[in-house]
């Protein structure tokens, strides 16, 4: 949902200060296209 997207923005910016030169992946059996669109806007917004 539209509101997982910002607890899986704050876990990717701790790793980050962890762990340098690393990707993370998340698996889900689906995504809502609202939901696509806040992973792209964080994506380009904390260039995460």
């Amino acid at each position: 949902t539209v509101m997982e997207v910002w607890p899986i923005t704050r876990h990717l910016e701790e790793f980050g200060k962890n762990v340098n030169n690393s990707m993370c992946y998340f698996v889900a059996p689906s995504i809502f296209k609202d939901s696509i669109r806040q992973i792209a806007y964080v994506k380009n917004t904390e260039n995460l």
